[in-house]
């Protein structure tokens, strides 16, 4: 359930720390060759996936005794834009890992949240998983947009993982912004039990993970990417228990 909704609270009511540097440089992973292999592998397989699904519901639309062109088309067009997808994800992965100079432009917050929401729209309804988008109109970052989409598509999924085995009433993601002088603050909140202590100092080591079928690249792949922006990725608990994950990234009109 998507619920778009203007700022419900100030900064301050997140117990954003006082740590938190906005300048810092980052302290991700350097771009290796088994790191750039396993952050296309990670990011390639669930558009591949769903590819493939639509692929074989085509085939079995066209298999039936009165094909079904319309039902058919409609598969295949999604395969379309899977494909677009998956070029425009390996373009910025290539970019992010060969350190090629970016080329940023003026992503509209809003929308890129309402994009990685939508990819996820069958798995929350599933779950019954509530979303909050916290973000004024027309509030802008300085960015790649699909490098963008990728930090928060990653911070999302690890929401829902983190969110799976709570009571119904109790999932709720929030995706949040907040501008600031030269920086606009994104965070990324669940309802979910948090990270256990031991695991903090490694959930954004390449290959760490604590799933069964996970890669262990979600975190480290944000961190790289977020490192091109001398920013870093950081995480804390607000006073209402959620865990927050946040990043800072240039705002639009710092850059003009």
């Amino acid at each position: 359930m998507l619920c778009p909704q203007r700022l419900a609270a100030p900064l301050e009511h997140h117990a954003i720390p006082a740590s938190l540097n906005l300048t810092a440089k980052s302290l991700g992973p350097e771009s290796h060759t088994a790191c750039a292999v396993a952050a296309v592998v990670h990011e390639l397989r669930q558009p591949l996936s769903s590819m493939l699904c639509n692929i074989q519901a085509s085939i079995r639309w066209l298999d039936r005794d009165e094909p079904q062109v319309p039902e058919a088309l409609r598969g295949l067009r999604d395969c379309a834009m899977l494909a677009r997808q998956m070029s425009q994800i390996s373009s910025a992965l290539l970019q992010t890992y060969s350190q090629r100079q970016m080329v940023p432009c003026t992503v509209q917050l809003d929308s890129v949240m309402a994009e990685v929401v939508a990819g996820f729209a069958e798995e929350l309804a599933c779950q019954s998983i509530a979303v909050n988008l916290q973000v004024e109109p027309g509030c802008s970052v300085h960015a790649d947009s699909t490098q963008l989409y990728l930090v928060l598509r990653n911070l999302v999924s690890n929401a829902i993982d983190a969110i799976s085995a709570q009571h119904v009433e109790n999932r709720q993601i929030s995706l949040a912004a907040y501008p600031m002088a030269e920086k606009t603050l994104i965070c990324v909140m669940d309802s979910g039990p948090g990270i256990t202590e031991s695991y903090q100092a490694f959930i954004s080591e390449p290959f760490f993970t604590t799933k069964a079928d996970g890669m262990g690249m979600g975190l480290a792949i944000c961190e790289t990417i977020l490192s091109r922006y001398d920013t870093a990725l950081r995480h804390t608990v607000s006073r209402r228990g959620e865990t927050v994950f946040m990043f800072a990234m240039p705002s639009e009109k710092a850059c003009m």
